[in-house]
């Protein structure tokens, strides 16, 4: 049965430069998002080249999209720009419409 959603969750996918700095912008976004409810569900590596740079998955959950675009425009956010550059070439992100259960 397919059931509105109580919170959403985004799927981004990363094109990563740096694991190391990635790491590091990671922390200080996580702090961020955790202001607005915002939480990194689960986040693994899927490609990891000899350049120390790869791809990786996110999983992140807000209790709205207005909680998650707040974060986005959060000014602290938009401060790491220069960290988020060193550590990522992309993102592609997914946010869910409705939770789906197939069982």
């Amino acid at each position: 049965m397919d059931t509105p959603l109580d919170k959403i969750e985004i799927l981004v996918e990363l094109e990563v430069l740096c694991f190391e700095k990635l790491e590091q912008f990671e922390r200080a976004a996580v702090s961020i998002m955790s202001d607005y409810g915002g939480v990194l569900a689960s986040a693994f590596e899927i490609e990891r080249n000899e350049h120390g740079g790869g791809k990786e998955i996110h999983l992140l959950q807000f209790p709205s999209i207005e909680a998650f675009s707040h974060y986005r425009e959060d000014a602290r956010h938009l401060q790491l720009a220069t960290d988020r550059s060193e550590a990522i070439t992309h993102t592609n992100v997914k946010v869910g419409l409705q939770n789906k259960s197939y069982y």
